[in-house]
This record gives structure tokens, sequence and C-alpha cells, in this order.
């Protein structure tokens, strides 16, 4: 690994950029509700009447601006997009996007922001970040210190949890609720493990003691959060890195997830016990008894809540409901009488989008994935974005059965430097002469 991006400058120019996305996704500490699961602080309060998470959002964007204003593109997005097989997916997804924004200006919109701001936050945190990121060396190694950075910042709800004042869900005392803070702490375990099983042997020793602290806290997070979905997400990411890892550089790797897995076990069984770890399992059964298992009381309405929604697709397949428009549910009236967002992923782009949009969001996500496992010049370089490519194929099948992942502000910005980072690293290593894409993955 070359030494310039271990120099002074190119840590205080990483760290500093690291710093402001850490600040923009993780919104510190949740809150706990009268007649719902804990929050995070900036949710229902205002300012001056405006919703406090559009203060946050102009906040985020009036940092970005100064940063890019002076830099002119480095790369070409567009060319760059085509080359990793993405951008026709995204050209279908605004046309997609425009469709259901003209049928709801026609139609009964209750909300006609809701359901694409978070896209336009993705696109706009892209833009902003290639612009900051391109030309820098220390490009590919950007999200490895922001999954140590979100590591380390793990600390902080886990050292509560110890102490007793964590947050509550379904009658137990867990670590953390936050969707928002978990996907981020997901991806750093991911990322952090990943690296680890590589082997660390090219770091300084400093850093690399960073790394593996980073992916015990950040696993021991996700898995104190007691949150089936989240679970699911560090199951199939880390088992996949892992076992990628250990085809790569031996068997002799499988100590680490093996370490790994007994360390997030024994913490578990110490925080919850084995019963309700059982129970907490069984709950992934759509069929199980809430009667018996308290940990089931959300499965059967999530379910359910994807039949009403099919329901209304069926009824318009084609355009679909639209976006910003609000429908009536009849399985889960008790929970309640209508909705706007559905528990899974797919169904709710359908519903939303039209079967046009559940194309390119598919299609989209297949490319960004795709492209994540090929070769690069750099091993590291490599790794994390192979790392990536995982996370995001995990997050995609976990919210198969939970809500579709920009639904919610901070990670759609952590997904628009992810998708910078894949950007600028692409152009970097690969113009301008393509691979083979017989020679484009990672080797086994």
């Amino acid at each position: 690994m070359t030494t310039k991006i271990w120099s002074r400058l190119a840590l205080r120019d990483r760290l500093g950029f690291v710093a402001l996305v850490a600040i923009a996704t993780w919104m510190g500490r949740e809150h706990s509700t009268p007649d719902g699961p804990p929050t995070l602080w900036y949710r229902g309060g205002r300012v001056f009447g405006i919703p406090m998470q559009y203060v946050v959002l102009a906040a985020v964007v009036a940092v970005l601006i100064p940063f890019v204003r002076s830099r002119t593109m480095p790369f070409p997005i567009e060319k760059t997009m085509r080359y990793l097989k993405m951008f026709g997916w995204l050209i279908a997804g605004g046309i997609a996007i425009l469709i259901s924004f003209s049928g709801a200006l026609v139609g009964d919109a209750n909300n006609l922001f809701i359901d694409w701001r978070n896209i336009a936050v993705v696109m706009a945190v892209t833009w902003a970040a290639t612009r900051w990121l391109g030309g820098r060396e220390w490009a590919g190694i950007m999200l490895l210190d922001l999954a140590v950075v979100y590591g380390l910042l793990s600390i902080g709800p886990l050292f509560g949890f110890a102490f007793g004042r964590g947050s509550v869900s379904l009658g137990t005392t867990i670590a953390i609720f936050s969707s928002e803070i978990l996907t981020l702490s997901a991806f750093g375990a991911i990322v952090t493990t990943a690296v680890w099983v590589f082997g660390l042997n090219s770091f300084p020793r400093w850093y690399a003691h960073l790394v593996i602290a980073a992916s015990v806290l950040s696993s021991l997070l996700v898995a104190l959060s007691f949150r089936r979905g989240y679970w699911l997400i560090w199951v199939l990411g880390v088992g996949t890195v892992s076992l990628l890892g250990v085809r790569r550089a031996g068997v002799q790797r499988a100590a680490v997830p093996l370490a790994m897995a007994s360390i997030v076990i024994i913490g578990s069984v110490i925080a919850f016990g084995t019963g309700n770890l059982a129970l907490r399992l069984a709950s992934f059964d759509p069929d199980a008894d809430a009667r018996t298992n308290a940990f089931a009381a959300t499965t059967s309405d999530h379910v359910n809540d994807i039949a009403d929604a099919m329901d209304v697709i069926w009824a318009s397949p084609i355009t679909g409901l639209g976006m910003g428009v609000t429908y009536q549910t009849n399985r889960i009236s008790a929970w309640k009488t209508e909705s706007f967002v559905v528990h899974s992923a797919p169904v709710h782009v359908w519903l939303k989008f039209g079967v046009l949009g559940l194309i390119a969001y598919l299609g989209f996500h297949y490319a960004w994935i795709r492209a994540s496992f090929r070769r690069l010049d750099s091993v590291v370089s490599s790794v994390v974005m192979t790392a990536t490519g995982v996370f995001v194929a995990s997050e995609i099948v976990a919210t198969l059965f939970a809500t579709w992942p920009y639904g919610r502000f901070q990670v759609s910005i952590h997904h628009g430097i992810l998708l910078a980072a894949l950007l600028v690293v692409t152009a970097q290593h690969f113009e301008p002469a393509p691979l083979q894409s017989d020679r484009d993955a990672l080797p086994a």
C-alpha cells in the first residue's frame, strides 16, 4: 500500500471528509416515545415551524457547498456509469419517477415530497462527493475509514446499554432501535470484518487495531439491537465476506469469523438470555403465535401490510398507486387504517413507481453490486469495494421484508457516499481501458 495515503496531510484530508460524513449520518442518541418505538432526537422537533429534519438537511447542504463549488468535476459521471452498466437503469428510474409524479399531480396525493425527497438526497450527495473525492489517492480506503469511525461511535450506545440506559422495544431493553444507525453499524461490521479476514499486514499497526475494534463493536451493536432485519444483514454480509476471505487468504483465516461469531453469541446470551433469543429467532416465522411469543407481535402485521399493498397494486399493476398517495388498509386496521410505506422494499417501489420503477430499482442495484466485485489495482480498495457491494446486496435481500432504505434521510446520505466512492475508484482504476469481464471479479 502506498505510503502517500498515510502521510499527515492525507490523513488530515481523509479524516476531515469522513468526520463530515459521520456527523451527517450518525445523528446521535435516540429517545423513547410514549406511543411508539424509540426515535432519533431530530424527529418531531421544529425550528420556527420548520420540521427539524429539513433543518438538518439544509445544514448538511450548507456545509457541502463551500467544499465543492471550487472543484471541477474530475471525471464524467455519465461515462463511468455507462461503463458500469448503471446509467440506463438510472434513466429508467427517472422516467418512472416522472410518470408517478405526473399521476400524483392529477390524483389525490397527500404529500408529493415524501416519496422522492431522499432519492434527490442520494443524487445530490453523490454529485458533491465525487467532486470532493475525485483525484484523491485515498478514495479507495475512505470507506474503510468510515466503517472504523462507525464502529468507534458504537461505543456510546453500547456503554449506555451496559449501564441500563438502552432503549425499550417489545418490553425488552436493547442497545439501540434506530434503523439509521443500525444500517451504518451493519455496513461498518461487514467492511471491517472483510478487511480483517483478508489480512491487516499492509496497514500500520495502530490502524489494524482500530479495524479489529470497530469490527467487534459494530457487530455487537447490531446483535444487541435485537432487531431481526439487521441480524439478517449482518449474517448475510459478514458470512459472505468471510467465505470470500477464507477462499482467497486460506482456511486459517476462518478463525476471524469464528471468533466474531463467538463474541456476538456470548454477548447476546449475556444480555438477553437463551430463552429470549430463541423466541426472537422463532419470530422470523410468519405463523408465529403472538399469544405465546411476545416478540412475534409485529410479524403478522408486517406480512399483512405487504398483502394490503399487493391488493392495491393488482388494481393498477403497470403504473402503481403513485407517489405521495396513502392507501386504505384492510388486514391491519387495528395497527393503522391507512399506510404510505410497505414493509417490503420491492413491493413499496412497485406500489409507488409502477412496474418500470421496480425494474429500474432492481436493475440499478444489481449493476451496483456487480460493479463492486471488479478487480482493482489496489488489493485494499478491491476488498473494501467488494465488501461494500456485499453490504448493498445483503440490504436488498433483508429489505424484501422491511421498508426500503431510501425512506430514511441518513441512510440516503450514506448510500450517496457509497455510490460516489464506487464511481471515483472506478474512474481511477479503469479509465481509459476497461477490463475484460472474465477478469473483473475478485479472485477466489
